[in-house]
């Protein structure tokens, strides 16, 4: 399940013709984790947004706001809204986050 309608992401992101999706990604197209996570949520089919935080200084800012205290400097930042961000998250604490914010129903 993708969900395509949710509150707008901060508007330094908002650029015309865009589609706005509910879960964000804060990254590194070169980093490790940030490939991992990316390619679980297409995996899942999942729609997201990904934002380079190598490319703006904007966007690092909201990353870092957003990852908060106690997180140094990992990444990716994923934001799903409603008060869910994860930090560098494992597989199965994403698949957890994403069934349990009701982008991905559990099997069974």
């Amino acid at each position: 399940m993708s969900i395509n309608t949710n509150k707008l992401p901060l508007g330094h992101e908002l650029v015309e013709g865009q589609t706005h999706h509910a879960v964000i990604v804060y990254g590194n197209a070169t980093c490790p984790d940030t490939l991992r996570s990316r390619a679980l949520l297409e995996g899942l089919g999942i729609e997201y947004n990904f934002y380079d935080i190598e490319l703006d200084a904007a966007i690092a800012r909201t990353a870092d706001a957003l990852r908060g205290e106690g997180h140094g400097a990992k990444i990716p930042v994923i934001n799903l809204g409603e008060g869910y961000v994860l930090v560098e998250p494992s597989d199965d604490e994403l698949t957890a986050t994403l069934t349990k914010t009701g982008r991905l129903h559990a099997a069974g």
